[in-house]
């Protein structure tokens, strides 16, 4: 490695990884692409660790708690602890200054290859990921009638005998379970119907301390004994994967003003005080980006680095976890993409038409009934109307 190339050597790797670097007279933290494994540190007292409970010379604050069960998940580096920062993806820590800076930004230009070219990155870097995992544990694959997790499975089908693929929720009844036993069917692969069991008071005050009440919601309420048949293995998550269909803000006017408290609506977190001073600093260098670029920007920062990053130390999981799309290649590759076709779910299908042609025959989603279609186009006309009075300063 060199000065010039260092950091294009750690981000050649992926899945969920920490690196601590001590070259050219700087020691540095540098995370996973999306942050999926996480690190908190406290610049006052100078000590960085996994979670905020790990650092129990600082307390915890009451009122960011509470937050956290409201709003589900604390965004822009924000803890409950409030002299502890979460760090955030494309950034790296100062360890002789305990000081965050960005090291990468996402890119504001698109279409610089050709959508063939941006699919082939794709899904060969997430083929060899697969790959080696397989080569040290045998896998599982957490299988829906969704995208991601059909996209991953298309990847995967070199290690077939390595792969088993399992679906919770609704039991054998529901629609992804009998769309992924189709799916796994077709392919000759088992698969498994696991019970989604309800967490007890004990088990969710553990996983909140664990995850430094960092997140909540569905994510803290299932048990985690559901999962202990599938012990030894290691699990292909889909995380990342809505990097390529844009999840936040498609549609939002690019005329509107993308204030602090804006994009915390759009990131459907109520508005609080610290959370918009955050916000509106996490801003400041993309006052001349187009608002797609923050909202892609935001995904990967605050979705992946500061909900599911938290997540990876709630309960006791049997399962090593690996996140196949989380790569530099591969977010470069999805950013590239036209937005219009990210936001129709075209990466994905792609991938999964000209690798198994077979599995993209079967329906992605159920027929929408009538209600949820009427509702749909009415949210989407308020949306339009509430955007036309803000332009007119009314």
């Amino acid at each position: 490695m060199t000065a010039e190339n260092f950091e294009d050597y750690i981000y050649a790797f992926a899945g969920r990884f920490i690196a601590i670097v001590n070259l050219f007279d700087e020691i540095r933290v540098y995370l996973d692409p999306g942050g999926v494994l996480p690190f908190v540190y406290s610049s006052a007292h100078r000590i960085g660790a996994s979670g905020p409970g790990l650092i129990g010379a600082l307390p915890y604050d009451e009122d960011r708690k509470q937050t956290v069960e409201r709003c589900e998940w604390l965004p822009f580096g924000l803890t409950a602890k409030k002299d502890v920062r979460r760090l955030l993806p494309n950034h790296y820590l100062d360890l002789k200054t305990w000081s965050a800076h960005r090291h990468w930004s996402v890119p504001e230009e698109v279409e610089t290859r050709s959508f063939d070219e941006n699919i082939e990155i794709i899904a060969s870097t997430v083929s060899r990921t697969i790959d080696a995992a397989a080569a040290r544990w045998p896998l599982v694959l957490p299988l829906t009638g969704g995208y991601d997790s059909r996209m991953l499975l298309s990847c995967a089908l070199a290690q077939r005998d390595r792969l088993l693929c399992y679906t919770t929720g609704g039991g054998a009844g529901s629609w992804d379970a009998q769309s992924a036993a189709k799916i796994a069917g077709t392919m000759g692969i088992e698969h498994l119907i696991v019970q989604r069991t309800d967490a007890t008071p004990a088990e969710r005050a553990d996983w909140r301390e664990k995850t430094g009440y960092s997140v909540a919601g569905s994510a803290s309420r299932t048990s985690r004994s559901a999962w202990t048949h599938l012990d030894g293995k290691a699990s292909l998550v889909g995380f990342a994967g809505e990097v390529g269909r844009c999840y936040y803000g498609y549609g939002y006017n690019e005329q509107r003003p993308l204030t602090g408290e804006a994009l915390l609506q759009v990131l459907n977190i109520t508005p609080f005080e610290d959370a918009v001073a955050a916000a509106n600093a996490w801003l400041a260098p993309f006052s001349r980006s187009s608002h797609r670029r923050v909202f892609d920007a935001a995904y990967i920062e605050q979705r992946l680095g500061c909900w599911a990053g938290p997540q990876s130390a709630g309960g006791q999981r049997a399962l090593a976890s690996i996140v196949p799309m989380n790569h530099r290649s591969v977010y470069q590759a999805m950013l590239d993409v036209q937005p219009g076709l990210r936001h129709r779910n075209a990466i994905h299908a792609a991938i999964v038409a000209r690798r198994t042609p077979e599995l993209a025959r079967i329906p992605y989603r159920p027929p929408e009934p009538f209600k949820a279609k009427a509702r749909r186009v009415v949210t989407a006309a308020k949306r339009g109307l509430r955007d036309l009075v803000q332009l007119s300063g009314r």
